[in-house]
């Protein structure tokens, strides 16, 4: 960004500009002065304007300017989930979807196509951090780095790229999103720096996912209960075949019980 002019500088060097003869000229001079020192205060605000609108600093309006600059406003629509009929569980975890009577405007279940909402972003340091992210995409920074960069802006240090392969990257939290941070999957869907043609899915699980490498679980992770799979050799924990029914399989298992999990991640443009 250019030095601005301070007061007094742009007058100061007109001035000195006046032939030899009207060096004497006090009245001209004074004349001089006001109309210049007009302009130069025009000037000095004008360069000083980009100070105000500092993705880092700005607030309110001026913010909201920045992100209809970028293409990124506050307010998007979005798919919001129809309530389903049915009786309330014991534990609300038990079943995601909002449950409703028969009067409440409710739909059967599997019939919910979904319909249509708004969110606005109006918290300032919320709408912030999807101008950061947005900048990636505009300059098309669509390199493993950046994405990573991206999402660790939503969601901290422990968001990760769970898998980037077949056309496909996985991107995962790290940690479990709170009621307030799942409405928002859809929009932080559309801002992400992803190439186009590539789908974006999301892994919302906190539990290890099977596979190799580090931040992966493999087959013989400690646990409690017996699950579908193969025999590690160390008795670390019972495995079973297909035709045993106390068996489930390990992405079966509630949370906490110390397995990993078949990795399934969802479409991240399709959350509904």
């Amino acid at each position: 960004m250019p030095d601005c002019p301070t007061v007094g500088d742009l007058v100061e060097r007109e001035v000195a500009r006046l032939p030899t003869q009207y060096r004497e000229a006090t009245k001209l001079q004074a004349y001089l002065r006001a109309v210049l020192s007009e302009v130069e205060a025009a000037a000095v605000a004008a360069c000083d304007i980009p100070n105000h609108f500092d993705i880092t600093t700005a607030v309110g309006d001026q913010l909201s300017l920045i992100g209809q600059w970028m293409g990124f406003p506050r307010c998007h629509c979005v798919c919001v989930s129809t309530p389903v009929f049915g009786f309330p569980f014991p534990d609300p975890a038990d079943y995601p979807a909002t449950l409703t009577g028969f009067c409440d405007g409710g739909s059967w279940f599997g019939c919910d196509g979904g319909s249509a909402g708004e969110i606005c972003l109006s918290d300032d340091d919320l709408y912030r951090k999807f101008l950061l992210v947005r900048r990636y995409q505009m300059l098309a920074l669509f390199d493993r780095d950046s994405l990573l960069a991206a999402i660790r802006t939503f969601w901290g240090a422990k968001a990760r790229i769970v898998q980037s392969e077949r056309c496909s990257v996985v991107i995962a939290p790290g940690r479990p999103l709170g009621a307030e941070e799942l409405p928002l999957l859809q929009i932080i869907a559309r801002v992400l720096p992803v190439a186009p043609g590539i789908t974006l899915k999301s892994w919302l699980d906190d539990r290890p996912t099977f596979g190799f490498g580090e931040g992966y679980a493999g087959f013989c992770e400690v646990s409690s209960t017996k699950v579908f799979g193969f025999d590690c050799g160390d008795q670390s924990y019972e495995m079973a075949g297909f035709c045993d029914d106390t068996v489930k399989w390990a992405d079966c298992v509630p949370r906490g019980a110390g397995f990993g999990v078949w990795l399934c991640p969802d479409e991240m443009k399709s959350i509904c």
